[in-house]
């Protein structure tokens, strides 16, 4: 694993605790599909229609808020939490062999109703909400180069402060989510859950799942891990979903993209010919679309993808793209094209990370409108 965690470091550039920890046996593997419910592999999704939408007028800042390195909107929709790097020279176009500063990429929310930066919670990446909103959760950065262990903190909101810092052994730590106000991590093999009574281990991959060259991704609830081995868009691969809560595998083959729903543990699996949609239950919905090498967005309630149109061939770059579903239809949706973001829970907003190539990335807010 320390292999993986290496090797991943390297292309992502991104709490001790005194608790017992309890061990459960891991379960044995499963082979095939997730069949949990018998389906017609045609079925459609059930979902609610999509409403037309223009995102694409630009809401002013009172000030600019750059040098983004993530975001997480809260669950109240209320505030936003920012991974920024404070250095000056970040992102800068000129030659810069200094490793980043640790000390200057920082935390920091934002109110979204003021759309001004009101805590700085201090040095940290990858920030997470907690179901309720009471916790977040984020990483230690490290410095440039080789890196070493890096904590995962959970900082309580309403108390502001640190309430705990877990130790993990393996750098990468791409899996991280919270099941309501649990979080659910991965340290190694170890698929480990955090509350606030304890820290345990509540299972074991098996190493065949977790190659070197594989880097396991957490659903967003916390349920279920996606590990596509050596996956890089360019040829079909084979690819693991394994229940975070036993250890359980299901593979997958000629997969070419996984993508987790923003709510839930929903699966976008795209292979060369068709697009399947894997529900909880383990219903499977599917599109016979050719795969193309699109972004994928997901819908208001996070439950439904949506699909980038693919630029034409020498046509000037379009400051805006019109999405479709599941099934390639159009939704009349229309959002930044160099905005990597999400819609607000009411629809009202998109909300994301600028970034051109050229200058630093930046906070835009854009008013959703009906189209």
């Amino acid at each position: 694993m320390r292999t993986r965690g290496l090797a991943a470091a390297a292309a992502l550039v991104l709490l001790v605790t005194v608790l017992p920890v309890t061990q459960i046996p891991p379960s044995g593997p499963i082979e095939g599909r997730p069949t949990a419910t018998p389906t017609d592999p045609s079925a459609l999704p059930t979902d609610a229609p999509l409403r037309a939408l223009d995102c694409s007028a630009p809401v002013a800042l009172p000030a600019k808020i750059d040098r983004i390195l993530g975001l997480s909107l809260s669950p109240d929709g209320l505030a936003m939490a920012a991974g920024r790097n404070l250095d000056p020279n970040s992102f800068s176009r000129t030659l810069n062999r200094r490793p980043a500063d640790p000390a200057l990429q920082h935390i920091q929310l934002v109110d979204l109703r003021t759309l001004t930066v009101i805590d700085d919670i201090g040095s940290g990446v990858r920030p997470l909400w907690s179901g309720s909103g009471r916790y977040l959760s984020y990483h230690l950065p490290q410095g440039g180069g080789l890196q070493g262990a890096t904590d995962l903190v959970v900082f309580d909101i309403s108390l502001r402060r640190e309430i705990a810092r877990l130790r993990t052994t393996d750098i990468v730590n791409a899996g991280a989510a919270w099941d309501g106000d649990a979080l659910v991590y991965l340290d190694g093999a170890d698929v480990h859950r955090w509350e606030p009574t304890g820290d345990r281990i509540m299972s074991t991959i098996l190493a065949a799942y977790l190659p070197p060259e594989g880097l396991p991704v957490i659903s967003a609830d916390g349920r279920a891990f996606a590990n596509a081995i050596g996956l890089d868009g360019t040829a079909p691969v084979n690819a693991f979903v394994i229940e975070a809560a036993t250890g359980r595998a299901t593979t997958l083959s000629g997969v070419r993209s996984l993508e987790w729903s923003r709510t839930g543990h929903r699966l976008l699996v795209r292979y060369d010919d068709r697009r399947e949609l894997i529900d909880e239950d383990g219903t499977v919905h599917r599109a016979d679309a050719p795969f193309e090498s699109t972004v994928v967005l997901w819908s208001p309630d996070g439950r439904q993808p949506l699909f980038h149109d693919p630029p034409t061939a020498g046509a000037p770059y379009p400051a805006t793209r019109t999405l479709t579903d599941f099934n390639g239809r159009p939704t009349g949706i229309t959002v930044p094209t160099a905005v990597s973001g999400s819609f607000d829970r009411d629809s009202r907003r998109f909300i994301g990370r600028w970034f051109d190539g050229y200058f630093p990335p930046e906070l835009r807010v854009y008013t959703c409108m009906p189209a």
